[in-house]
Order: structure tokens, then sequence, then C-alpha cells
């Protein structure tokens, strides 16, 4: 049976802002929900405001839902605009990142490797005006 249900972080099911287990029910923000079939988390872990809009998605890669070493994880604003996307391959930044404005509009976009930003990171003001920026890790 394939069924959608909200597992227990700790007893309330509810995370503070840096999505640990909450101590306080009335002052958590997020909640999460994770898929299970056969006893085992599958698809994607969601962490929600408590205004139900997503906070942040991550593909579940473990048997642990709170595990993320591989995949695309995506952070939200509570008005629901992205704020990031960043790309992990064993346990570490791997791959394309990208980072929004507030408001949703591009910041910057880029590279990981190893936890490094590497090679040419594009670059946009808030106005939206483009630029390029190089990074290296010497």
């Amino acid at each position: 049976m394939n069924r959608s249900i909200f597992r227990e972080y700790d007893v309330r099911g509810l995370v503070d802002k840096d999505l640990q287990p909450g101590a306080d029910s009335l002052k958590s923000p997020f909640y999460k929900t994770v898929n299970f079939v056969q006893g085992k988390p599958t698809g994607f872990v969601n962490y929600f405001y408590r205004s139900g809009r997503l906070h942040f998605q991550a593909q579940v890669t473990s048997t642990d839902p709170d595990v993320f070493t591989d995949g695309t994880i995506k952070y939200y604003s509570e008005s629901g605009e992205i704020q990031k996307v960043l790309t992990y391959i064993h346990n570490k930044l791997n791959g394309e990142a990208a980072f929004y404005y507030p408001d949703g509009k591009p910041q910057r976009q880029g590279y990981y490797t190893d936890d490094r930003k590497t090679g040419v990171w594009k670059e946009w003001d808030k106005s939206g005006n483009y630029g390029i920026g190089a990074y290296s890790n010497d």
C-alpha cells in the first residue's frame, strides 16, 4: 500500500527553523511528510511551513528519510518563491547550484565540486542585470 503519512521527527513531528527537532510545538515553524512503501521511505521528503506552503523538498536516497546524500534539494520561501536548488553526490555539494532573491529572480548560478565553488558562476543583481564571476579554490 502506498500512502503519505506524517513521520514524527520527534514526539510532535515538528521541526525548528534549522529542520531539527522542535522543542516547543507551538513555536516549531515546520512539519514534514514522508511517503512510505512497505515500511521504507520513498519518493520525496517534504517540509512545510505551518501555512501549508512547501519549504524544503529532497528525494529520499537512503532508508533514513532524514539523510539526504544524493540528489537535488529545493528550498522555498514562505510566499512560495524558490530560494535555492542544490545538488548533492555522496553527501557533498557536487553539481549545479542556484540561488534566488526573495522575489524568486535569479541571484547566482554555478557548480560545486566536493563542497567548493568551481568554474564560472553567473550572477545577477536585484534588477536582473547579468554578470559573470570566476572562482578558484587554490
